[in-house]
């Protein structure tokens, strides 16, 4: 997105952003939004349609009708984005507070309390696609007035969007529509509200729209996994090799404030599940001393899974630590100060996302509120211990003789467990981010693994330990029983676990079940995609016999009970 387009989304006219959308080519990525809502909101459409156009995503809005939620999340779309107001849904208790008595207030808010609940329910129960949730806003009025009344309507908003934080299922996300509009400046007009349920003035769709764009987009876009970063003006301020660690510049009091906010976002992002690896081109003695003595720091050194200091390319470097963390590099970002760096980046190594496109401290810090480096959901997984393990597995391996020796030597422990509400969200998350070891890539929601659950097919999931720690839940088969027969829907296996052969374990629980059903014969399918090589001859390899290929490159296998291979598990043992 340049400058110009930016400004022409963000404080264009309407003809000016139709102008600009009808000028962009057409994307082949499309992302289809259903809109429901309870004010009027069609002059966020356009702008909307264009801040993801110019991420390259042609997005298709299709309006629910006027007010009306329940019955409404049956619609196939890709997201569902529910824009409601606490006046539309109770309007006495917003504009009528001190006309009603105290448990007229209380019954008012329980009401809506209900309904909500039973909103956020229904979206569970038949929504495939994920669902962001706008948060509630005190509507305009007396502000003293509507603040101080119990049960009123301060104290509704509070309630429902603790409701909608607490009570959310995984598939479900708030938009913060409340701190988009305050963020971002953006006007409310009372008369067109009062003569239309129009919420914002008509300069407001634009930026509005680039505030939601990112949401949005983190439903199309996997998230980056590495977070590459320069240590000079970019850490701290200042360039150790010309002054020195104790003239360099990072604290509480400006400048050196802008780059520990950097540094606080960096930590932020690791205990959200990024990995962080620093690239310096200073000399690794020189680091080390500035991370040991220079106050203010809030990084440390053990806070990067890699360091590399040296005074050659670093594009190079990235590649090698890619290939170090066996990652591809289309799973980094780029953060650097100096315009050379971030231009070499980009012409050797175009898969990494640059995030800063100037020197600027504060424009750097912006940048790391990238969408691709946010999480719809916040976890603590420890991914930069699991990485540190995952070396030393590596150097396990390196000094055993044989493969058969190392993964003997690992103690490797799994667990099988059928699918239960516990695991559901793990197991969504798994089949929206799982792309190399996945038989078919299916992107099931959690409506949908519920339902098989309940209809009694075979879901199960394994967790993986050995004695460098514990992997957690990183494996998954989805096995359909149909009047023509069984059917493996999906098969998939986090890559951190990749090449231990625990997925066998998988596969002889899914037999088991084929077996106790008196089944005699099962089917498979293999759909191949640009990422899931690794697994093109996994079926062939356990007894699946090729059958047809469909119009979309999807081959099927049948696989004969009596022909099945069952690949080694003897080093592996199971735990209850």
């Amino acid at each position: 997105m340049t400058p110009e387009q930016r400004s022409i989304l963000r404080e264009g006219r309407p003809t000016q952003q139709k102008k600009l959308l009808a000028s962009l080519s057409p994307s082949k990525e499309k992302l289809s939004l259903r809109l429901l809502r309870t004010c009027t909101v069609e002059g966020v459409v356009k702008p909307l349609q264009l801040a993801m156009a110019l991420q390259n995503l042609d997005l298709q809005v299709s309006l629910g009708d006027f007010g009306a939620l329940e019955g409404s999340f049956e619609a196939n779309a890709d997201v569902v984005w529910v824009w409601w107001r606490l006046e539309d849904l109770a309007p006495r208790l917003v504009h009528r507070p001190l006309a009603l008595d105290d448990d007229e207030r209380k019954k008012l808010l329980e009401a809506v309390e209900g309904r909500v609940r039973a909103l956020l329910k229904e979206a569970a129960d038949v929504c495939k696609a994920p669902v962001f949730f706008s948060t509630f806003v005190l509507p305009p009025g007396p502000m003293l007035e509507l603040v101080s009344v119990r049960h009123g309507p301060f104290e509704a908003v509070q309630l429902l969007n603790r409701i909608l934080q607490a009570e959310r299922s995984p598939s479900q996300h708030l938009l913060p529509l409340a701190e988009i509009v305050a963020r971002e400046g953006l006007e409310v007009d009372r008369r067109m509200d009062l003569y239309g349920r129009l919420p914002l003035a008509v300069g407001a769709w634009g930026p509005l729209a680039d505030g939601v764009a990112p949401f949005l987009l983190r439903t199309r876009r996997a998230r980056r996994k590495v977070i590459a970063v320069d240590a000079d003006n970019t850490l701290w301020g200042g360039v150790l090799g010309e002054d020195g660690y104790a003239h360099c510049q990072c604290g509480t009091d400006h400048p050196g404030n802008v780059f520990l906010h950097i540094q606080w976002r960096l930590l932020e992002c690791k205990a959200s599940g990024l990995l962080l690896v620093l690239l310096s081109k200073n000399d690794l003695g020189a680091v080390t001393e500035a991370f040991e003595k220079m106050p203010g720091l809030a990084l440390r050194l053990e806070d990067f899974v890699e360091v590399r200091c040296s005074y050659g390319d670093k594009w190079q470097a990235l590649g090698e630590v890619a290939a170090e963390l066996d990652l591809g590099v289309d799973a980094f970002a780029f953060i650097d100060d100096a315009p050379f760096e971030r231009e070499q980046m980009a012409q050797f190594q175009p898969q990494v996302l640059i995030l800063n496109q100037s020197s600027d401290p504060v424009e750097m810090l912006e940048s790391l509120n990238h969408p691709e480096l946010s999480a719809l959901q916040s976890g603590s997984r420890d991914q930069h211990g699991q990485y540190l393990a995952q070396k030393e597995r590596k150097e396990l391996q390196s000094q055993s003789q044989s493969q058969e020796d190392f993964l003997r030597s690992l103690g490797l422990k799994v667990r099988w467990s059928p699918l239960n509400e516990a695991l559901l969200p793990r197991a969504v998350q798994m089949l929206q981010k799982t792309n190399q070891f996945n038989l078919t890539t299916k992107r099931h929601g959690e409506s949908q693994l519920r339902e098989w659950m309940e209809e009694g097919h075979h879901l199960g999931m394994i967790q993986v330990e050995d004695r460098f720690g514990d992997q957690g839940w990183v494996g998954l088969l989805i096995g359909l029983k149909k009047a023509s027969g069984w059917e493996v829907d999906s098969l998939l296996m986090s890559c951190r676990v990749l090449g231990r052969g625990v997925e066998g374990v998988l596969w002889s629980e899914f037999l088991k079940a084929v077996q106790k059903s008196g089944a005699t014969e099962f089917w498979g399918h293999h759909q191949s995609t640009e990422r899931n090589g690794l697994v093109e001859g996994l079926y062939p390899a356990w007894g699946g016999v090729p059958l047809e290929t469909d119009e979309e490159g999807c081959q099927s296998y049948r696989f004969e009970i009596a022909e099945v291979i069952e690949p080694p598990t003897d080093h592996i043992e199971r735990i209850p």
